[in-house]
């Protein structure tokens, strides 16, 4: 600049979104403008995000409040002439630990040949000053320096889910100080396995919590009003921070659990004859009461209750023994090609060299574990597996049933290395 004198711009703070809403075009002609409305809307608003849920294949809008995600919705019906149906507001609850949690798990898999093996221990113990961290205290070579970051990137893999309500993990530090190692037997696969198990083990020891999003709230209304905005945060499980009063109108700021503030506006207005406003931002995650958790919990064991459920159906089983009884005889790759391209309608190309004898004696396992999806109504399998076949075999049960899968082990995406068992029609 003239003169000599530089100038630098700060970067923009930009808050993780905090609440998700499943939307779905009402038909063909909403499908197309939703797009190209979701794609504007993002590049205009960094807080506003998108993505498609792998799972349930449904596209998931995610922002800072109830009313900010409503805004987007009624603009893609106004701006685009694109109306969505809306799911259920989802929050972005998170799982931590609440004390230290000791570990020492050993992995040990023999099938024949050259197996895998893989010792770690250690401890983990919570922090706030970041989502995640590893620490190597391995001394006299225990666990030998190249499995070092398999036992990391296990650990960071465990993390993802957590064993509560399968909530992403935060607030972890992971110290490893001992392990051990086979020269045959240890690889990335038997370490990354291994640290899965260990970091359950600690878990569970770790007395886990729930966290949920904690916001910010600024409500305003007239001073005759005070007393209800009181009432309205307390009912809600918050905390006052302070209140002021300035020209006969009452400013209360509070922290108040997201899950608390659905609908929130249309409460406020009834409560204020319509004089009242407020203004919500994320503040930071905090552990649920206990009576929330067990609600919470009892939620996911219904979910997998009914996995279950169906798998113990009368449908469900003999349709899979229907499959099972086709497919009887001996499972050689080449009897398999030939059998599922023959019932598959074409949808599966096998190859000999795709799927060998391993991953044939694999596939009436993974056949339930596709059709079990396809009774849950899934529309994709997503798994990591510590073995080729085993992906090959259960991407193979996916095309067999329609499914799209992504299948990973390690970081070997098993339909890139193994075109022909996805290729569709």
């Amino acid at each position: 600049v003239n003169g000599g004198v530089n100038y630098s711009m700060a970067s923009m703070y930009v808050p993780n979104p905090v609440i998700s809403l499943s939307i779905t075009p009402k038909d063909k002609q909403a499908e197309m403008q939703m797009g190209k409305a979701l794609n504007r809307f993002t590049k205009e608003d960094p807080t506003f995000r998108v993505h498609v849920d792998p799972e349930s294949n449904e596209t998931i809008i995610r922002g800072m409040g109830e009313l900010h995600l409503d805004v987007y919705v009624e603009r893609m019906k106004r701006e685009y002439n694109c109306e969505v149906i809306t799911g259920q507001p989802q929050v972005a609850y998170r799982e931590s630990i609440s004390t230290q949690g000791d570990f020492n798990y050993t992995h040990k898999k023999q099938s024949g040949g050259s197996g895998q093996y893989g010792r770690v221990a250690g401890f983990m113990e919570p922090i706030t000053e970041k989502d995640y961290e590893f620490v190597d205290a391995i001394k006299g070579g225990a666990i030998p320096n190249e499995f070092i970051p398999s036992c990391d990137k296990g650990f960071q893999r465990a993390m993802k889910e957590g064993s509560l309500i399968g909530a992403p993990i935060v607030g972890v530090k992971i110290t490893i100080n001992d392990g051990q190692s086979h020269p045959v037997d240890s690889n990335d696969n038997a370490f990354q396995t291994a640290a899965i198990g260990a970091f359950r083990e600690g878990y569970m020891k770790a007395k886990p919590a729930i966290l949920e999003p904690i916001m910010k709230v600024q409500l305003a209304a007239p001073t005759e009003f005070q007393g209800n905005l009181f009432g309205l945060i307390n009912q809600r499980r918050g905390v006052i921070v302070d209140t002021t009063d300035e020209n006969g109108t009452s400013t209360v700021n509070a922290e108040v659990p997201l899950s608390e503030m659905f609908g929130f506006s249309t409460i406020l207005r009834s409560s204020t004859q319509g004089k009242g406003e407020f203004t919500m931002e994320f503040e930071k995650y905090g552990k649920v009461p206990n009576n929330v958790s067990e609600e919470l919990q009892k939620e996911m064991n219904r979910i997998n209750d009914a996995y279950f459920t169906i798998s113990k159906s009368h449908d469900f089983i003999n349709e899979l023994r229907s499959i099972r009884k086709h497919f009887q005889g001996r499972p050689t790759p080449v009897y398999y090609c030939r059998r599922l391209s023959e019932h598959c309608g074409g949808r599966i190309y096998l190859k000999r060299e795709d799927l060998n004898h391993s991953g044939a004696h694999k596939l009436n396992h993974c056949m339930g574990e596709a059709l079990l999806a396809k009774y849950m109504g899934k529309k994709k399998i997503i798994a990591e597996t510590g073995a080729g076949q085993h992906g090959v075999a259960l991407a193979t049960a996916a095309a067999y049933f329609g499914l799209e899968c992504d299948i990973h082990m390690g970081e070997v995406d098993i339909a890139k290395q193994h075109p022909n068992v996805v290729r569709m029609k």
